[in-house]
């Protein structure tokens, strides 16, 4: 996510259970993503967001393919 998004999390884990991953990000939002929280405009976070993990959809999901 770094190398695409610019700045990725501090910290973060990983926790598997059968056919699940979950990976919970800590502080991985950027200063303009905070700035934008700040004046109320999180849905244009989201929306940003959205658009980028669908664009890079088939490199994440090949490469936690690869992990597991």
């Amino acid at each position: 996510m770094a190398e695409c998004a610019g700045r990725g999390a501090t910290r973060s884990r990983a926790f598997i259970s059968h056919d699940i991953v979950v990976c919970p990000l800590e502080d991985g939002a950027t200063a303009a993503e905070r700035t934008l929280v700040a004046a109320g405009k999180a849905d244009l976070v989201r929306l940003q967001r959205h658009a980028l993990q669908r664009a890079i959809e088939p490199q994440l999901v090949a490469a936690i393919q690869r992990l597991t």
